[in-house]
């Protein structure tokens, strides 16, 4: 009875999802979407990890946000391979074509299952580029074994802002209303992606296309609740990173955006300098959160001077 019960309920909430989704919209599940180069697999708890791994040379892993997935970098890859770099892309466990396990999800499971693929493909010395989310995981990592980081990337970074209590409480109890109805209404998501750049272009098109239809997919309500705590994560982890940020010995380079609603480049570049000077920060001014989108050339180029000259 409870069996029949439930899969009814699943046959009126598709039925239901069908009737708001636009009619020229089709459902796309995150394990069905396009990635430029093949799956591959690790294992982590019991659970699949997916990545790509492409080109030869230094190893670079790159870390995605909140609610993204590794095809976030896609229009840097092809350069960086041509540069000869190894780049390596991770689904974060709870993302893209990764497993979805019922599980909690926060910076510091992140920061080991970043960990795991490392080590389970035998690197060392590898670079960290991260964006958001991906920045504060790719610092988790570092502070936890540094020895296997050669040197940080990180872009529109989170983790680097302090958030009073009030703040983070607010947060959490109204998840949905203030931060979350982003990632489960289309036309709210459709804006929040317009305000994360300072141009729109056609790579942006083409990112929220396929944004747009994994959100009409169910297991799209998976991913939602790994946003959800991966984000509350973000705004707890501050206390862990900045007080050792000073402790990082290895090259960094922070690329932040003037124009940036999510991250205040002002502020991170105020937490950064009052622990130390080494870190060489960039701010880009006409661009937004989703900085290798706003500002694609600029932003391969600023990674592959600091990687030329921290070889």
């Amino acid at each position: 009875m409870i069996k029949k019960l439930c899969c009814l309920l699943v046959i009126i909430y598709l039925s239901l999802l069908a009737v708001a989704a636009p009619a020229s919209l089709e459902p796309l599940s995150p394990q069905d979407a396009q990635y430029l180069y093949p799956v591959k697999y690790i294992s982590f708890n019991g659970y699949k990890v997916a990545y790509i791994d492409e080109g030869q040379g230094q190893p670079v892993i790159f870390v995605h946000g909140v609610s993204a997935t590794l095809a976030s970098f896609n229009n840097l890859f092809p350069d960086m391979i041509k540069r000869s770099y190894r780049i390596i892309g991770i689904d974060l466990l709870g993302y893209g074509k990764s497993d979805k396990p019922d599980i909690n999800y926060s910076i510091d499971l992140h920061s080991q299952t970043l960990l795991a693929l490392v080590k389970q493909l035998h690197l060392t010395n590898v670079v960290l580029a991260g964006h958001s989310m991906g920045g504060a995981v790719s610092l988790s990592a570092t502070i936890r074994e540094p020895e296997l980081v050669k040197s940080l990337i990180l872009l529109t970074p989170g983790g680097l802002t302090s958030y009073p209590v009030p703040v983070k409480f607010l947060f959490k109890i109204f998840y949905g209303i203030a931060f979350g109805n982003r990632f489960s209404d289309l036309d709210k998501a459709r804006k929040y992606y317009r305000e994360s750049v300072y141009s729109w272009n056609p790579a942006m098109d083409d990112f929220l296309k396929t944004r747009e239809r994994m959100m009409i997919h169910p297991e799209w309500l998976k991913v939602q609740k790994t946003i959800r705590e991966s984000a509350i994560s973000v705004l707890d982890i501050d206390k862990e990173i900045l007080p050792k940020i000073s402790g990082i010995k290895i090259p960094v380079l922070v690329l932040l955006a003037a124009n940036d609603k999510l991250v205040s480049a002002k502020e991170v570049k105020r937490n950064i300098e009052k622990r130390t000077k080494k870190w060489e920060i960039e701010i880009f001014e006409k661009c937004g959160h989703l900085i290798q989108y706003d500002q694609q050339e600029k932003t391969i180029r600023s990674m592959i001077d600091f990687l030329k000259n921290h070889d």
